[in-house]
């Protein structure tokens, strides 16, 4: 809690010391009896400034008096979620019965957090039999699983994150280039540790997913892509996917697409309305994560090619429950495209 709370009495310097301190563009603001009253944004303090106010003035003028907040006995995990993602906050308080502040669930801590289960026994499919027509030429030598990142690969990368959580029932599908994979294993001596399950034609996204249906002991498995990097927390994600009771469960992001140009707009005669200037569009995305249960592998034809949007369109027409579970844009990457190669090396060891 400390920098996160301040007096409605306190000024405008105080609070913004303490933005800077508890990296959450935000303070929430109290009376003498710390009670809950609202919230002072870093947007708040800057739209004070630009209209001459300073920096010695009591916050009491400025904070939003009608900020969100939960009640500590009467709030989920989805409820939290919707908020969340739909204000872009990234605090909301939790107060009691008095609105006295008793926690504070902060965007990091909600989609990321560190705490682990050690054993979840839902097995993990890495799908790996796609030819990588994004990176050529590159791809042209090596597969998708043996990109180099940094002093490791794709494949080290995801495997060490799966077992980090204790998932060690590991599945690979493969298809192009699968000798070099092998060897790969058996060089880094991964061995049995990872089942191999060979594509003998191409058979899309999700059709890999059919030969593994009577190997796994589970009713739920865990689907990534085989270039995808997430900070994901795979235990909340499962007890998400169980709690609601789906036989899907896609990981999705917000991603932002800035347009680089002016849009205008007419009337209905044809004539200048009014112009946006580069606008700002944002979309939920798949991002290539999956947990899924046996009866919508099910759903996929033996032999056939068979993409996991086919998969989730015949999901859905057998009214079949599909949930969402959203991360951060700026915690996953994906390297199947050369522009995102070099924003993943930045980022992996951060």
């Amino acid at each position: 809690m400390k920098y996160i709370s301040i007096n409605k009495d306190d000024n405008l310097k105080k609070a913004l010391k303490f933005i800077s301190k508890n990296g959450l563009k935000c303070v929430l603001i109290t009376d003498k009896n710390k009670k809950f009253l609202g919230t002072l944004s870093d947007g708040d303090i800057r739209n004070a400034l630009i209209s001459n106010h300073t920096l010695t003035e009591k916050v009491n003028n400025f904070y939003n008096k009608r900020s969100k907040f939960v009640h500590q006995n009467k709030y989920n995990h989805n409820h939290i979620r919707s908020l969340l993602i739909k204000f872009s906050y990234s605090v909301i308080p939790v107060i009691d019965d008095k609105k006295n502040i008793v926690n504070v669930i902060t965007w990091a801590n909600f989609f990321n957090e560190k705490n682990k289960i050690k054993n979840i026994k839902i097995p993990a499919i890495i799908m790996a039999g796609g030819r990588g027509n994004r990176l050529k030429p590159f791809s042209n030598i090596l597969p998708k699983p043996l990109i180099p990142i940094n002093d490791q690969t794709m494949l080290d990368i995801i495997v060490k994150d799966l077992r980090s959580y204790g998932i060690n029932n590991i599945f690979l599908t493969l298809s192009y280039k699968f000798e070099i994979i092998k060897s790969y294993l058996k060089e880094m001596k991964y061995g049995k540790k990872i089942s191999c399950i060979y594509e003998r034609q191409p058979m899309g996204t999700a059709g890999g997913l059919r030969l593994i249906l009577n190997k796994v002991p589970t009713n739920t498995v865990l689907v990534t892509n085989c270039d995808i990097t997430a900070k994901l927390n795979y235990t909340k994600l499962i007890e998400y996917h169980k709690k609601n009771n789906n036989s899907l469960t896609i990981v999705t992001s917000f991603k932002e697409y800035i347009l680089p140009y002016g849009v205008y707009k007419e009337d209905k005669l044809g004539n200048f309305d009014q112009m946006d200037e580069k606008p700002k569009y944002n979309f939920l995305i798949n991002i290539g994560i999956y947990l899924i249960n046996k009866e919508c592998i099910e759903l996929i034809p033996k032999n056939k090619k068979f993409d996991m949007t086919d998969l989730i369109k015949k999901a859905k027409s057998k009214n079949l429950k599909i949930g969402t579970y959203t991360l951060n844009d700026s915690d996953w990457q994906d390297v199947g495209e050369w522009d995102q190669f070099s924003k993943t090396l930045k980022n992996i060891n951060k």
